[in-house]
């Protein structure tokens, strides 16, 4: 599949509303009125002001799968209350009424500079809502995202009116938008394999991970992968598999595939017709590409389950070089105390002293999305002249592509 084309989707022009039909999408939603320069939408408990717009292709020569909004000047000073909300709208077609509803946080562009600045969203993204109902994300301008269909968003509206107590601030807003987000997903959380990963997320984030601390719980524990070289990948695996036993979610996600034809590590919702596979990752933020797993296992689970989810756990380094090889030598002193492999010196350039968790990501492949993947050791050859099995690496350029979930650090 080295030979995949990162072509545009059909540029067919998005389908847009007038202010007429605008007005007449939102009567059915609710009780509103017009006020300039959106509409006024009215519930039991408040009233808020909706500054809308058509979600639309940016134009030559943006992809044309990177859509937005334009925000008008003249949205800013209405921008300022936290009783404004702004949106898009996305109309799928014109006989079906499944239009998909972008709600932006209005922290994030208020103090944007420009006259008319664009808010952003992906085609993935409207999908993503489109067959689940809601979908939020941070995207890599750190921007609060939520795309909802009709009803998800009159839910989302009417939660908000009785908490206008609390949402006195910007802040207040785009804090509300994101715990109502993880207040959607916490339901029916024992099948809802992303919340059990977002809870794990925020359990590491920001924290600093000492590579001899980390190799001491491990060997206490007996942990079978307890003296790898590349600690950081097998020190999250293993905390992550005590967050799952201890929250009780190994019906939701297991840290053994349970197809074994398949090199991935994680099964989600296993023994259900919803059953998938993912990997976890551990990645150096100085580095570029995120590099996956076997091209022919990922292509193989992608057609039999659909997807693929690779975990990733994003840190900052610290090599064990530039602190006197402390880790290095308690390393080869625990091999040689457990019996494990043979002690060795060669490993002092590559040896980690510590890590901190920067950043967290889902980042899920299907076959809508598979066109981004780029080729990585296609063509190279093993130490014994044997060829390597080439793998996929997603670049930062297309990252956008596969984020389902993303939790950003300090």
């Amino acid at each position: 599949m080295s030979n995949r084309k990162k072509t545009n989707e059909p540029r067919t022009p998005d389908l847009t509303k007038s202010q007429k039909q605008f007005f007449e999408f939102f009567s059915k939603l609710g009780e509103v009125k017009k006020k300039r320069p959106g509409i006024l939408f009215k519930t039991q408990n408040a009233e808020h002001l909706i500054l809308f717009k058509n979600v639309t292709y940016l134009g030559h020569p943006h992809p044309f799968f990177k859509k937005r909004i334009q925000i008008p000047g003249t949205w800013k000073v209405h921008m300022s209350s936290p009783k404004t909300i702004i949106l898009g709208v996305y109309t799928q077609t014109k006989q079906k009424e499944d239009e998909l509803i972008v709600v932006y946080a209005n922290a994030d562009f208020v103090n944007k500079k420009a006259n008319n600045s664009s808010a952003h969203i992906y085609t993935s993204d409207l999908k993503k809502a489109d067959s689940e109902g809601y979908f939020s994300k941070v995207d890599k301008k750190n921007n609060f995202v939520q795309v909802f269909k009709k009803n998800e968003f009159v839910k989302f509206i009417k939660n908000l009116s009785k908490d206008t107590n609390k949402t006195l601030t910007l802040n207040d807003q785009k804090e509300w938008y994101q715990n109502f987000s993880d207040k959607f997903y916490q339901k029916n959380i024992k099948t809802n394999p992303k919340k059990v990963c977002m809870d794990y997320a925020k359990t590491i984030l920001n924290k600093n991970w000492n590579g001899k601390t980390a190799y001491n719980e491990m060997v206490k524990a007996n942990y079978r992968n307890m003296l790898q070289a590349e600690w950081p990948g097998f020190y999250n695996e293993f905390l992550f598999e005590k967050f799952i036993k201890r929250e009780s979610h190994d019906k939701t996600v297991s840290v053994h595939s349970k197809d074994t034809e398949l090199d991935l590590d994680l099964t989600f919702l296993k023994n259900t017709e919803k059953v998938f596979l993912g990997d976890l990752k551990t990645h150096t933020t100085a580095t570029g590409a995120i590099i996956t797993n076997d091209q022919n296992v990922i292509d193989k689970a992608v057609k039999k389950y659909g997807k693929v989810w690779f975990f990733v756990v994003e840190h900052d380094t610290e090599k064990d070089i530039d602190h006197e090889l402390i880790v290095r030598d308690h390393w080869n002193k625990l091999k040689k105390e457990k019996g494990v492999g043979n002690p060795t010196a060669n490993y002092a350039n590559r040896m980690k002293n510590n890590v901190t968790i920067k950043n967290v990501l889902i980042l899920e492949i299907t076959t809508d999305n598979h066109r981004y993947l780029s080729d990585f050791q296609r063509g190279m050859l093993n130490s014994n002249g044997t060829p390597r099995a080439p793998k996929y690496k997603i670049n930062k350029k297309d990252i956008e592509h596969f984020v389902y979930y993303r939790l950003k650090g300090d």
